[in-house]
This record gives C-alpha cells, structure tokens and sequence, in this order.
C-alpha cells in the first residue's frame, strides 16, 4: 500500500535522479551514438521495424555485431519521432528509464524488509551513483536501463505472484522477462534469479523444493528460445574465444575486488578499461591471491548468511554475482572489464551496503532502533549523516562526470591517459582530431589505435589514417593504405567506401564506381553507399544514373535529408527547377537547419530571378553556419545580378576574410573596383 510517506520518498529518488543527470541533456553524441542513431536508417521510419527484429543491433551501420537488442532500436525509433535528431531527447529517455528503475529498486526492497528507510537509501544511491553514467548520460548505453526496467517489473511481479497467487502477476513477469532478453543478452540468466529467490522461499515456506522449481519452467524455456531465434537472426553468435579458460577465469576473480572499489569509491571512470590477463603460474601472485581470498569469504559469507536464515543478504550477494557472471569475460564479449556492467548488479551491493550501514556498523555500548527492529548499530543520527555524506558525495562526482562526456576531445583524451591499451579510445580520439583539422595529431591517435589493435580490429584505424593521408595531400599513400588492407580484407565495407570516396574526389570515376559497387554487393541496404555513387555519376554528368542512386538510398530510408537534397542538386543541374525546389523543401522539412540545402536553394531562386527569395535563404544558410564561405559567394554574386555592388563588395570582403586565398571572390572584387 502507497502512503505518504512512499510518496515523499518517490519524489525524492524523481528529484534526485533528475538533479544529478540535468547537466547531461546538452551533450552531443559521442562514440557508437552516430552509429546507433545519426547513421542508423532502420529508427527512422515505422516501415522498419520488422527488421529490427530480424537483425543485429548495428546492422544498418554496415558493421554489423553480435548485438540481437531488438528493442533497443524500437525506442530509437520512438525518441526519433518525438525529438527528431535532438541528442538531449534521447537522453531524457535514458534519464526516465534510470528513475524508473531506482522506483523499482525500492519496492523490491520493501518487499524483503518491509522497511522504508532501507528502501530508500538503497533506492538512492543506485539513482545517483556515478558508476550508472556508462549507462545513461552515454546513449548507446540504453541497453542496460532499458533492461533493468523489464526485468526488475518481471522480479517484482515474480515477488508478487508468489505472495498473492494471482497468476496475472505471473504473466507480465514473463512478458517482462522476454522483453528483457530482447533488451540485452544479459537477461537470459535472469531464471537464476528465480531459483535463488525459490531458495529463499523453501526456507520459508518450508514446500517441497520441486513444486518450486515448476514455476522457473516457462523462464526457462523462452531462455532456450532466445538462443534459437539468435541463431537464426545474427550469423557467427558463437565466436573464437581467444583466451583459454584459467586466463578468463582469473581475470574475472581479480576484477570483483574493482568492481567493489568503485562502487565504494567511484575515482577515476572511464570507459575502454583495460585488464591484466593472468595465467595460473600467477596464483601466488598478491593481486590474484588477494582476489581468490576475497572471493572465498564472499561465498561463505553467503552460505552462513542463508544457513542463519539471514535470507536478505545471501539473496542480495547472489543477485551481485548473477548479473556480474554473464559480463565477467568467462563468455565470449566484447570486453573483460566496463561500468555498465554492474548497472544491476550494482543494487546487490547497495542493498548489503545499507544493511550494514543500519544495523552492523560500529556498536555502541546501549542498544538503539534501527530500520530492522532493536539491536546493536549506529544511532540513528550517524547512521543518516553517513548515508546522506554518500548521497553528496556520489551525486558530486556523477554530475562531474557528465561534464567529461561534454567535450569529445577531452573525454578521448582522459580515456587513453588511463586506459592507455583502448583500441577504441585512440581510434575515436584520432576521428575527432581529424574532424578539427589536427591533422598530426589524428596520425598519432590512429598509429598508437593500430599498434594496441588486435587483428581484425586494427583494420578501421588503418583506413581511417589513410583519409588523413589524403587530408595532408597525400593521395597515392592513401590509396596503397586503403588498397593494402582490402587485399588482407576484401569483404571489409569500410575501406571499400573510404577508398571510393577519395577516388571520387580523384575524379577516377570508373575506380569509385568500382569501389561503391563493391560496398553494394557486400551491403546492399545501406542507403549512404548510394548517395555516394550517386554523386559520382552526377560529377561525370550522367544524371540519369544519379537520380537512380539518390532514389534508391530514399526509398531505403525516407528521413535521409543528404538523399534529398543531393537529389534537388541533380534537378537544379538539369534545370528542372521546380523539382529541386520540392526536393530542398523535403531536406528541409526533416531538418530545417540544413545550412547546405539553405544555400542549394537560394542558386536556385536566383536562377528563376526570385531574388528576394534567393536573398532570404542564403542570409539563413549565414546564420546557420557563419563562416560558410560558399553562402557569402553566393550572396554576393545575388547582389551584382541585382544590381546592387555596394552589398555585392561586403559579401566576397567577407568572402576574403574568411578565405584569403579565394581567387574568385578577388577576381569579383577587382573587377567591382574597375
């Protein structure tokens, strides 16, 4: 029953979870969120979600993953249609999802104990942790919230129905649970979590424990299910595991005591973390030995607790494990070590956190109340002056860690200072120095990417450090890199666009051609592939072919406002000038902050003498991207056809000062001073 006083805890986990994540809503994308959302077709339109389901999570981004989170694309897919490309709506939903989960964490809590303030502060501190930013200030982290949420209702609905019998609490637990698995792969060990809470109930209910093991029957079974439908959905699940057993091992064993600091003492996070892979000679070591230690008293801990009937906390050290051991690099992953890993099991350690914090912590000599009845614990002052100290610790160093998401740059930067084996960190960082023009320090980045790369991994780094060799001029290095890697990789998409586009840009057609029909065949439903073909026939003047391509790539994905708008060029080229105008005002409608397409439209006015017009759209295309030189041109040019040069000069002044080197804007200059 809700009373007052859930009420006012309510409002303070909303309040909380909303003060400590409010600084994140401004933060760009970052790492895998282009290729999750800004390249991802598959969430912009309704027609797709069939697909969804029957591919990998990256599919529509050409590289496809061993990902199977079907409804992790389906709420891209709603975000997109409430925000558009707004990288704050989809972490608004990412926030929502966090708030949500704390709320479900506390009556969980409440079921066990039947205590409000143990459920709070666990409530709390899983709402205001840093540790849970990888999970929702990052938007492809989406998995883990969004998996938390169904499978906390499917445990709470579990609790629930065990209590009441009412077997409609049963059925959305199940259907909870099977969206849970559609969430993230995690999920599947969720019947674990059933047996052990069986467990605890055999103790309690004193039944036979097989008429208990009837009710984990049907988690089981879609358990199976799901690894059926991954087997059909996503090719080459099972992967190579490239470490043997006793290194897996260990490195799961040394990395518990880590996962504990952090939560304690959150210092330090970031992401790509790395990990010393241990052999079994290395037992002996302090490290190992102190880890393996740990994990014993851990274990019998738990096994005194539940003997003692201690049900709370063996119950909630199991949960901790449960959810840890999928992620714990025993199983083949992407990584050994990372944040949101812990994202549920994390309130296991809260949850025993708490319970020593009221009732175990340093005992004075007289008894005092605490939130599970009489007994020996801190006086209920200290007690909230420790929990409360935490809260603003916690909720300190999580708003801090919003900000470092804040700046590419920076965030990259602290990655690999202390994760200095991050593939991903260095790669990643060489991308944004390449898009800032730092050229020497992008070739840094991508070398040290290369040289940390295992394998097949170090592939993208390589292409990606042939586009600065072509940056800084040097063309044919570009090209041997990119020819170079495609000879160890024919089927790698990737360097086959790279080196079509620089092709292009060589005006080798035929060449890029070959390369982007290459792309094609190996991935024929990414719509950029034919943009870019698309644009290769239009610069050979071949603009049959171009309408083709640029109609192929919208029929694939009708929010593409690039499709559009080099369709519209197209049209303009062929001076059918009311076609491009429709196809402008399409780019235009998805995004009206094409600065581009602004410019694209206002030649097109000024073809047709409505100057007025072809004035107003490219003073926007100013306004949108100040130092766009092609828009000031343009302006300036308008201005002379209109017979005012006083307004023509200002334009290619600015033309100037934004581009000294300008031959055309100094050529219109001096022939306006004669």
């Amino acid at each position: 029953m809700i009373n007052k006083s859930t009420i006012y805890s309510m409002t303070l986990i909303i309040f909380l979870g909303l003060l400590v994540y409010i600084n994140s809503l401004n933060n760009p994308f970052i790492w895998d969120d282009e290729a999750l959302i800004s390249d991802n077709y598959l969430i912009k339109d309704l027609k797709y979600v069939g697909k969804i389901f029957k591919t990998n999570l990256t599919f529509a981004s050409g590289n496809p993953t061993l990902f199977y989170r079907p409804m992790q694309n389906l709420t891209y897919l709603l975000d997109y249609y409430i925000f558009g490309l707004r990288p704050w709506g989809f972490r608004v939903t990412n926030i929502i999802l966090h708030i949500l989960n704390a709320i479900l964490v506390y009556f969980i809590i409440f079921e066990f104990t039947h205590k409000e303030k143990i459920s709070f502060f666990v409530s709390t501190l899983f709402v205001v942790h840093p540790i849970n930013t990888e999970a929702v200030t990052y938007i492809s982290g989406r998995a883990d919230p969004l998996m938390g949420l169904f499978l906390l209702i499917a445990f709470l609905s579990y609790i629930k129905y065990r209590i009441s019998k009412t077997s409609i609490f049963y059925l959305v637990s199940l259907i909870s649970f099977i969206l849970g698995i559609l969430s993230k792969e995690l999920a599947v060990i969720f019947p674990l979590v059933i047996l052990v809470y069986e467990l605890y109930l055999l103790k309690i209910e004193n039944k036979r424990f097989r008429l208990s093991l009837f009710n984990m029957v049907p988690f089981l079974i879609f358990s199976l299910g799901y690894i059926i439908l991954r087997l059909n959905s996503i090719k080459g699940y099972f992967t190579n595991l490239k470490y043997p057993l006793p290194t897996r091992i260990l490195v799961f064993i040394t990395n518990i005591p880590n996962y504990l600091r952090i939560l304690f003492m959150p210092e330090a996070l970031h992401m790509g973390r790395s990990v010393v892979l241990f052999k079994w000679e290395d037992f002996l070591r302090p490290s190992v030995f102190f880890s393996v230690s740990l994990i014993v008293l851990i274990m019998a801990g738990t096994i005194l607790s539940y003997k003692k009937k201690n049900f709370f906390i063996a119950f909630w050290i199991s949960w901790f494990f449960i959810f840890l051991l999928p992620q714990s690099g025993l199983f083949p992953i992407n990584a050994f070590f990372a944040e949101h890993f812990i994202y549920l099991s994390s309130v296991g350690f809260f949850a025993v956190f708490c319970y020593f914090l009221i009732k175990y912590l340093p005992r004075p000599s007289s008894k005092y109340n605490t939130a599970w009845g009489k007994g020996r614990g801190l006086p209920k002052v200290a007690g909230i002056i420790i929990f409360v100290v935490l809260l603003l610790f916690y909720g300190f160093k999580t708003i801090q860690r919003n900000y470092e998401w804040k700046n590419p740059v920076k965030f990259y930067e602290s990655l690999v200072k202390r994760s200095p084996f991050s593939f991903a960190g260095y790669n990643n960082l060489g991308i944004v120095y390449a898009d800032l023009g730092f050229l020497d320090k992008a070739q840094d980045a991508f070398k040290k990417a290369i040289i940390v790369g295992l394998g097949p991994e170090s592939w993208e780094a390589h292409i990606n450090r042939a586009k600065v060799f072509y940056k800084k001029g040097k063309v044919g290095e570009a090209i041997n890199q990119c020819l170079a890697i495609l000879k160890e990789n024919p089927n790698l998409l990737y360097g086959h666009t790279v080196l079509g586009g620089i092709y292009a840009d060589e005006k080798m057609y035929f060449q890029a051609i070959t390369e982007f029909n290459t792309a094609i065949k190996l991935h024929p439903e990414v719509p950029g592939i034919y943009n870019s073909l698309g644009l290769v026939y239009r610069q050979m003047k071949d603009y049959d072919l171009a309408i083709g391509e640029f109609k192929k790539a919208i029929a694939l994905d009708r929010k593409n406002e690039n499709s559009y708008n080099n369709l519209g060029l197209v049209y303009k080229d062929k001076a059918q000038y009311q076609l491009a105008i429709d196809n402008y005002f399409k780019a235009l409608k998805i995004n009206r902050n094409l600065a581009q397409t602004h410019s694209n439209l206002g030649v097109v006015y000024g073809l047709l003498q409505r100057f007025n017009d072809a004035e107003t759209e490219f003073k926007q295309a100013i306004k949108l991207k100040p130092d766009y030189v092609e828009a000031y041109f343009n302006l300036g040019s308008l201005y002379w056809q209109a017979g005012r040069p006083g307004e023509a000069k200002i334009s290619w002044q600015e033309v100037l000062r934004l581009e000294p080197e300008n031959k055309l804007a100094s050529e219109w200059l001096h022939k306006l001073e004669k």
